[in-house]
C-alpha cells in the first residue's frame, strides 16, 4: 500500500455515495402533541426547532383548523405540527424532542414479533398507483402494511398533513415496513427503492437501553461473574433480543476482512508456538534483555506492537506477539500480565496509517486523498505520531 498508491490516477475524484446525495433532501414529516404536555414546553419556541434543524412549516389544531405557526403559539395536547428538515435532523428532533411522529402508535403487520421493520427510501414513479393518490386513499397502513414517515418533492415545499398530500411521480418517501411486505408493495404501488441507507424517522429504539446493558455486562465481567467471552457475549445477544439493535444492523456491523485476517493469523500464531518458534524468539530476546529494567522491557514490548500495527491491524498483531510476550516474561521471571497488556496497549496504538485501523479513514486530507491519488500517507503520519509518545509514557 505504501508503494502502490503512487499508481493511482492523480486526476480520479473520490467515489460519491448516492446516500450521501439523498441524505441532503429536505423531508416534510407529522409530528403530534401528547396527550399530557412535557414540562416547559408551552409554546413554539420552546422547542428550539431552529437549534435542531428542522423547520415549522404548518401548524394544525385538535379541531382540524390550521393555525398560523408563530413563535408565541400556544401548544395543545393533538397539536400537529407538519415539519421540514434533513433526514437525520428530524430523526434526531423525533429521537430528543417529547413529541410523537403521527404514525408512531400505528402496528406495522409482522409475520411474527421477531420480524425486524425496514426503513427505505423510494421514489414514486410516472404513472404509478400511488401516483396522485393520498396515502389515505391507498391505505398504505392497513391495505399494505407500510407506514408513512416523511415526504420529499422538489421545488415545493408541502404543507398539507402527511396523510392527506397526494403523491407525485418523482417524489421521495420514507417509509417503514417488514420485510416480508416490503417488495411486493413496491411493485404494486409503483415505487422505486433508492441507496440503502439507515432511516432514523419512526424509530421508537430506547437510547439509554443499550448503554445499561453494556453497564452490566461491563459490572459482571469487573466483579468476575462472567468472563469476558461470556459477559460481551451475552450483551450483544440481549442487543437484539431487546431490539435495541437489529439482525441486520448486526450483521452489518461485522468486517469481513478483520474476520479473515484473523481467522487465518490464527493457525499460524498457533503453529509457532507448536513447532517452538515462540520459544526461540522468547529465548532470543531474553538473552537480548535480560540485562534491562522490567519497565524497559515492558517499553521495548509495547514498541514492537505500536510498530507493528499501524502495517498489520491490531487484532492480528496481539495473536502473533502475545505468545511471545508469555515466553519472554516466563524466562525473566515476570509477570505476564503486565507483558500482554503492554502489547496490548502498544497494538492499540495505531495511528501512523490509514490502513492501521478503520478509525483512521476518519482524518481528513488524509486517506480521502489517498483514495483519490492525490495524497501522501504523511498526511496521517502527520497527525497520527502525535498520540503515539503520550500513549507509550502515560501507558
Amino acid at each position: 500500500v505504501s508503494i502502490g498508491w503512487r499508481l493511482i490516477p492523480k486526476d480520479r475524484s473520490p467515489r460519491v455515495d448516492m446516500a450521501e446525495i439523498t441524505a441532503e433532501t429536505l423531508y416534510m414529516s407529522e409530528a403530534r402533541m401528547p396527550e399530557t404536555l412535557p414540562e416547559g414546553i408551552a409554546t413554539i419556541s420552546d422547542l428550539n426547532l431552529a437549534s435542531r434543524g428542522v423547520r415549522l412549516v404548518s401548524v394544525v389544531a385538535p379541531d382540524g383548523t390550521s393555525r398560523t405557526p408563530l413563535p408565541d403559539a400556544r401548544l395543545e395536547p393533538g397539536t400537529r405540527l407538519v415539519l421540514e428538515g434533513q433526514e437525520s435532523a428530524l430523526g434526531g428532533f423525533f429521537s430528543d424532542a417529547p413529541l410523537d411522529h403521527v404514525r408512531e402508535g400505528n402496528v406495522v403487520e409482522r409475520e411474527d414479533i421477531a420480524e425486524p421493520l425496514r426503513g427505505v427510501e423510494v421514489v414514486v414513479e410516472a404513472h404509478a398507483l400511488a401516483a396522485g393518490r393520498s396515502a389515505r386513499d391507498l391505505c398504505l397502513q392497513t391495505r399494505y402494511g407500510i407506514k408513512l414517515l416523511a415526504v420529499a418533492r422538489a421545488g415545493e415545499r408541502i404543507r398539507d398533513q402527511l396523510a392527506a398530500v397526494r403523491l407525485r411521480a418523482g417524489d421521495l418517501l420514507l417509509i417503514q415496513a417488514s420485510e416480508h411486505v416490503l417488495a411486493p408493495a413496491l411493485q404494486d404501488l409503483g415505487l422505486l427503492p433508492l441507496a440503502e441507507r439507515s432511516v432514523t424517522i419512526g424509530d421508537a429504539r430506547k437510547r439509554y437501553l443499550p448503554i445499561a446493558i453494556l453497564a452490566a455486562a461491563i459490572v459482571l465481567v469487573a466483579t468476575q461473574v462472567l468472563t469476558v467471552a461470556v459477559g460481551f457475549f451475552a450483551a450483544a445477544v440481549a442487543m437484539v433480543a431487546t431490539r435495541s439493535l437489529t439482525m441486520r444492523e448486526a450483521y452489518g456491523s461485522l468486517e469481513p476482512e478483520v474476520l479473515v485476517l484473523i481467522g487465518a493469523l490464527t493457525p499460524l500464531s498457533h503453529a509457532v508456538q507448536a513447532n517452538g518458534g515462540t520459544a526461540v524468539i522468547g529465548q532470543a530476546l531474553a538473552g537480548s534483555l535480560g540485562d534491562l529494567s522490567p519497565i524497559l522491557v515492558l517499553g521495548g514490548m509495547m514498541l514492537a506492537a505500536m510498530v507493528t500495527a499501524p502495517f498489520l491491524h491490531n487484532a492480528p498483531t496481539v495473536l502473533v506477539l502475545a505468545p511471545i510476550g508469555v515466553t519472554l516474561a516466563q524466562r525473566l521471571g515476570m509477570s505476564a500480565d503486565a507483558v500482554l497488556m503492554a502489547v496490548a496497549t502498544g497494538a492499540g496504538s495505531d495511528f501512523l496509517t490509514p490502513i492501521g485501523h478503520q478509525c483512521n479513514t476518519l482524518v481528513p486530507d488524509g486517506s480521502e486523498k489517498i483514495a483519490s491519488g492525490a495524497g501522501r500517507h504523511c498526511h496521517q503520519h502527520r497527525v497520527g505520531r502525535h498520540p503515539q509518545p503520550l500513549r507509550q509514557r502515560y501507558s
